[in-house]
């Protein structure tokens, strides 16, 4: 990571995108569209990356810390020549323990996996028992998202599967996230996980009936109108005996 982007991190400036792109899986034009399936401006911190050696304790090490983060993974299809570059978005921190997380409501139901190779994004699937089942969570696996596995990393990281189950197309079997029926195996080349940082922007709009830019009137609290008006109240006091007195 560049400087200048660490930077930004550490006093906790908010940007569109980041300054500089990383060096492995993550490209500007992925992470713009990667932007764009999540709906917010997001920087993306980089927590982990595969190195040679690693198996789910290092993955799990390095990201359980962190809320909402972004997978993405380079996977030869199993008998091909095939890459593509797949991963998962998690909107809650991986855990080595938790098992599966649950989504029963529609409206929790905010994962998502995708293919970068082929711009594709699953959601989980909406009014169906199956969707509810958003990630596992288990020290022996690396990143696995639905119950099928709808995409799923092996604990010695070097391989994974692909289903459809939970995101996706309706009904089981259908199309995976590689674009082929049933389940499919892969190799895993690179793998890395980014946590975001999400920039929310509220306009503040003006009140009805004010013109842009006008500064809202300050209204006194109680206690301040009660001194005023003692205030007043003395003064008026003095008037009237100056007058006696003259």
């Amino acid at each position: 990571m560049c400087s200048s982007f660490r930077s930004l991190i550490a006093i906790g400036v908010f940007a569109y995108h980041a300054t500089c792109a990383s060096a492995g899986l993550l490209t500007p034009e992925y992470e713009t569209q990667l932007g764009t399936w999540l709906g917010e401006s997001a920087v993306f911190v980089p927590v982990y990356t595969k190195t040679a050696g690693d198996d789910s304790a290092e993955f799990h090490a390095s990201v359980a810390a962190y809320a909402q983060t972004i997978t993405l993974i380079e996977v030869q299809i199993a008998g091909s020549d095939v890459w593509m570059i797949v991963g998962g978005y998690n909107p809650h921190n991986w855990s080595a323990t938790d098992g599966f997380h649950l989504t029963p409501a529609d409206s929790d139901r905010n994962a998502f996996i995708f293919n970068l190779s082929t711009t594709t994004k699953f959601g989980q699937k909406l009014g169906d028992p199956a969707g509810e089942y958003q990630t596992n969570n288990l020290a022996a696996i690396g990143p696995q998202f639905g119950r099928g596995a709808d995409l799923l990393v092996d604990g010695d990281l070097l391989s994974g599967s692909a289903y459809n189950d939970s995101y996706g197309p309706d009904g089981p079997g259908l199309t995976n996230i590689l674009g082929l029926i049933g389940t499919t195996g892969f190799v895993v080349g690179q793998m890395e996980t980014y946590a975001l940082k999400i920039a929310k922007q509220e306009p503040q709009d003006p009140k009805p009936g004010t013109k842009p830019g006008t500064k809202p009137k300050v209204v006194p609290e109680p206690s301040s109108m009660v001194l005023l008006g003692l205030g007043g109240l003395v003064s008026g006091l003095g008037v009237v005996r100056r007058r006696r007195k003259s």
